[in-house]
């Protein structure tokens, strides 16, 4: 299973002559019942130290964030807690989940129609590519933040959300490998996911000498490896209950 057409843009690749796809998502809970509407919690995030301020029980679907809320420590006592290595726009991810189990999508309705129109080779506009590069850059650090915070559901939107892209807009984030090979220990399920994104639909012609800045060394040893297996491996990008088992986070 291969594409052959290939675009490098802005750090992710364009694949191209593929039809966009459906796909389901994860069950989400209920949304919140506002018990408490008067209840309110400060997250301050980044290095501009932007203050969310959203209700406590929302907040308190993070465990982590619940047991700092509810304790002794200088969080329960000022009802703030500080992200200060998250990233602005993706903790606005975290916060839309929290309070829809959804997101945002990457274009509003106009802009999606307006690309909707484009024949299917057609390359997308610089200003799109680069709200697609930048909404992958957010859901894997929305992602990371996920697994901080111990929101599974979370995580696996956000890979399903990253999926997405790849079969709509056919991108795929290839810049992320070297951050996720340099952290083994954090976000496996991502890791594998954007691997064989990467394994599957870029073609081997990339994989040589003159792109080898490219991709990390430990990338292209792990495409050998797994090449060897393919032939018993179920194909995670046509078997949805594949892709969850490969990929997902366990929720329980």
């Amino acid at each position: 299973m291969r594409l052959t057409r290939l675009t490098p843009v802005h750090g992710s690749y364009n694949l191209q002559a593929q039809p966009p796809a459906s796909r389901d998502r994860v069950t989400q809970p209920d949304g919140p019942n506002f018990s408490g509407p008067d209840e309110l919690v400060t997250i301050v995030v980044g290095e501009e130290s932007k203050s969310f301020i959203i209700h406590k029980e929302v907040a308190s679907y993070s465990p982590v964030l619940k047991a700092a809320f509810d304790s002794d420590f200088l969080e329960g006592q000022t009802q703030t807690y500080n992200l200060e290595e998250a990233s602005i726009e993706a903790f606005q991810l975290v916060t839309q989940w929290l309070y829809r189990q959804a997101i945002n999508p990457v274009f509003t309705a106009d802009e999606f129609d307006s690309l909707n129109t484009l024949p299917i080779n057609t390359i997308l506009p610089d200003t799109a590519q680069q709200k697609i590069v930048a909404r992958q850059t957010h859901l894997i650090e929305a992602y990371e933040i996920g697994d901080y915070l111990q929101l599974p559901r979370l995580q696996n939107l956000m890979l399903d959300e990253l999926e997405g892209l790849r079969v709509r807009w056919r991108t795929i984030s290839v810049v992320s490998l070297y951050d996720l090979y340099e952290r083994p220990s954090q976000g496996y399920g991502l890791r594998e996911l954007v691997f064989e994104q990467c394994r599957y639909f870029i073609d081997r012609e990339f994989f040589t000498v003159e792109n080898k800045g490219m991709f990390p060394k430990e990338f292209l040893l792990d495409c050998v490896r797994a090449d060897r297996n393919i032939h018993s491996q179920v194909d995670p990008f046509t078997d949805k209950d594949e892709f969850r088992r490969r990929f997902h986070v366990p929720e329980e």
